[in-house]
Parts: structure tokens; sequence; C-alpha cells
């Protein structure tokens, strides 16, 4: 899908997916000490979201500027200060 099909997927409703992260995210990441994470591809943030809640510094980056606008609507304390967001 290119950059205005995510951009009219992520405008046609509040959230595209729900919070929780992907499935291959917990067991790959879980054993890692926390450190710093790039989430290319990030569209709505769940995966940084997530990382971040465990002490990860998180930036996130994807090509759908309204994902990423959405990704940066999630509230404070969810978000834990430690994620950044950037549209490409």
């Amino acid at each position: 899908m290119d950059r205005h099909g995510w951009d009219l997927r992520y405008q046609a409703q509040e959230r595209v997916f729900d919070a929780d992260p992907s499935g291959f995210l917990g067991p790959e990441v879980s054993p890692l000490v926390p450190g710093r994470a790039l989430d290319l591809g990030c569209g709505e943030g769940r995966n940084a979201l997530w990382l971040a809640e465990r002490g990860w510094t998180v930036t996130g980056i994807d090509y759908s500027s309204v994902g990423v606008a959405m990704a940066a609507t999630w509230p404070a304390d969810v978000a834990c200060g430690s994620t950044g967001w950037s549209p490409t």
C-alpha cells in the first residue's frame, strides 16, 4: 500500500490497530536489556509504546503522516515520555 492508501486507512477510523503490540515483539524483545529502539513503519505507535512502557527510548517513523499524528495522540502516561514520532 502506498502513503496515500495508509493515510486514508488511518483517517477512516479512530484506531486501525488495538493498543496491543504485534505478537512477535514480546518474545523477541523481552530477553533484551532496554536501550534505544527505532520503530520503522510505526503507524499508530503501538509497538513503540509497548517498548517505552518497558524502559526503552523509542523513535517511531512512518511514511503516513496521519499514522504518526495518531501515534502522537497517545496519553502522556501511556507514552511514558520515552517516545518520539517522525513522518518520513
